[in-house]
């Protein structure tokens, strides 16, 4: 069921990973626990969609409920914060 809905139809998981929402470049370094350098090159080589559409800037903050695919990697954004859902460097303090 998940490898028929994710790799051969290419469709978002059921349950996806929640995070705040953020500029994508925290966002998508937070949900693969990659670095500033790999995050960037999935923008480059247009591999990171928010919902369903091809995106390549670093500093666009998707709206709450977006969809977003980071490679292999699927989350999505809600207004939610709480623990596990706010990227590393993006919270308080």
């Amino acid at each position: 069921a998940w490898f028929e809905r994710t790799v051969r139809q290419g469709r978002a998981p059921e349950e996806l990973p929640v995070l705040a929402p953020a500029p994508l470049l925290a966002l998508i370094k937070a949900a693969r626990g990659c670095s500033g350098n790999q995050a960037r090159a999935l923008l480059r080589d247009g591999a990171v969609q928010v919902d369903g559409q091809r995106v390549e800037d670093p500093a666009l903050t998707p709206p709450a409920g977006a969809t977003i695919r980071a490679g292999r990697t699927w989350f999505r954004v809600d207004k939610r914060s709480g623990p596990n859902t706010t990227p590393q460097g993006t919270g308080p303090g």
